[in-house]
């Protein structure tokens, strides 16, 4: 998994993944209900459903930004790295007022094409 790093370009200070190159090498998050394509800088990408529908909530994800995952039940434990059973955080920065989006629970993490976690 790739160091997070701080990027002082990002507003907000928020926090960004090396990830590489190319879109395709780049994360991807899977959910109970959605996978989740970011690209190098953190940015998701691309969102797909498991059933090919196009949810309004999960479409809103495309172009928000991975803050940091809640990795635990009563939200408490904020960490840097995407694990399964955790909640992604993305912020979107729309209207000029920054809103948080939490996902589903991560059901699995790959990194480069690698499965890093899977449930």
């Amino acid at each position: 998994m790739p160091a997070l790093t701080q990027n002082a370009e990002t507003p907000y200070q928020l926090l960004t993944a090396n990830l590489g190159d190319a879109i395709d090498s780049a994360l991807c998050i899977h959910t109970t209900r959605a996978s989740l394509k970011l690209d190098n800088d953190g940015i998701c990408r691309e969102v797909f459903t498991l059933d090919g529908s196009k949810p309004r909530d999960i479409e809103r994800i495309v172009g928000t930004h991975y803050l940091a995952s809640l990795a635990d039940a009563d939200g408490t434990d904020l960490t840097s790295v995407p694990s399964v059973g955790a909640h992604a955080l993305f912020v979107e920065l729309g209207n000029g007022r920054p809103a948080l989006i939490k996902t589903e629970q991560i059901t699995g993490v790959v990194f480069d094409g690698d499965v890093v976690e899977s449930n």
